[in-house]
């Protein structure tokens, strides 16, 4: 679950809801949590999508030699992946 981006209080907090009997207050809380963990990896993957099409099209650029050309461009591309990545 780490690998996925739980923290370890995350982990432990799942654990403990875990040996609870069935209630309403840990269902919330359980779903909370969950949803949270969606909405965030969601967001990871349209960066890693948004970087790998970044990185393909700065191939393509280099492969056809017009790096310099696109310089612009690229820099724009470059930024908004920084700027994507700081969210």
């Amino acid at each position: 679950m780490k690998n996925i981006g739980f923290t370890l209080e995350e982990i432990k907090q799942l654990i403990e809801l875990g040996t609870k009997p069935p209630s309403e207050e840990c269902n919330i809380i359980s779903n909370q949590l969950i949803d949270k963990k969606i909405e965030l990896i969601s967001q990871q993957i349209k960066l890693f999508e948004y970087g790998k099409d970044t990185i393909q099209e700065v191939k393509k650029y280099i492969k056809d030699n017009s790096f310099v050309k696109n310089q612009d461009k690229i820099q724009d591309m470059i930024e908004t992946l920084y700027k994507l990545s700081k969210n």
